[in-house]
């Protein structure tokens, strides 16, 4: 009877994540979770997660910053999808922190980062098609370490992809 219980566990938890070839975790974003209200949860561990953007979508993740931290974010087009991936980090508040990322082509991956300053608090990351109307897998992942520099909250990434107001729900 112990073996089955520990047999069953262990195959719960195994759907609980998928494993990918490569043998680490990966999770799905669970939808909805277009508004700050509905965000996923995402680790700051380099955990990859999964993602689907359909028409007009756009998903949204939040993690809980330290103070004089920095958090590299990577968004990637998966194979087959043809999406223009933009993201961006923004507070609570719904304010940006920086700039969209963009590159501004098609299939290709996004990254970006941020800086805290001494103040911490809930960050966000949208995560939309800059072309609305087509639709596509991507992956997202977001690694903090310690901060290179104490400074205000900033961001670098590759691209600008301009303005974007996170719609509040």
């Amino acid at each position: 009877m112990k073996i089955t219980a520990y047999f069953l566990l262990i195959l719960l938890l195994l759907s609980a994540c998928e494993l990918e070839k490569t043998g680490t975790k990966s999770y799905s974003e669970s939808e909805p979770n277009d508004y700050d209200s509905s965000a996923n949860l995402i680790k700051t561990d380099g955990t990859k997660y999964e993602g689907e953007l359909i028409s007009g979508d756009r998903d949204v993740f939040y993690f809980d910053t330290e103070t004089y931290e920095r958090y590299d974010a990577d968004v990637n087009w998966v194979s087959g999808s043809s999406l223009d991936l933009v993201f961006a980090f923004y507070d609570s508040t719904g304010s940006i922190i920086g700039s969209a990322i963009d590159s501004n082509y098609s299939e290709e991956d996004e990254s970006g980062w941020l800086e805290t300053n001494a103040d911490s608090g809930t960050v966000y990351i949208a995560v939309w098609n800059y072309y609305s109307s087509s639709s596509g897998s991507y992956t997202i992942e977001v690694t903090r370490s310690e901060s290179s520099q104490y400074a205000d909250d900033n961001t670098k990434a590759d691209g600008d992809a301009g303005s974007y107001s996170p719609a509040k729900e």
